[in-house]
């Protein structure tokens, strides 16, 4: 299973039934909520598909899709580790 298909599956009603979903979103939304972002999602979905998959079966790159990886992935870490609030547990 791709990673955006689990982070999918947690933003979505299967983290409801699933307990194993449920503690990962809950884990997800305590530490990096934007990772179930749908933007993100998409954007993980779109590295995966276009780049990953291809890359396995020996397809080379131009420097424009590389430039084009590097700025999702800078989006997609930003969103991960830049600053957010943190609330107070009670």
């Amino acid at each position: 299973m791709m990673a955006s298909q689990c982070l999918r599956l947690c933003a979505g009603k299967s983290s409801e039934r699933v307990k194993l979903l449920k503690e990962l979103k809950l884990y997800i939304l305590r530490f990096s909520p934007t990772l179930i972002e749908v933007e993100i999602v998409k954007s993980i979905d779109h590295l995966s598909m276009t780049f990953r998959n291809p890359a396995v079966h020996e397809k080379n790159f131009s420097i424009e899709d590389l430039i084009e990886v590097r700025q999702i992935t800078s989006v997609i870490l930003n969103s991960i580790i830049g600053p957010r609030v943190i609330e107070k547990e009670n």
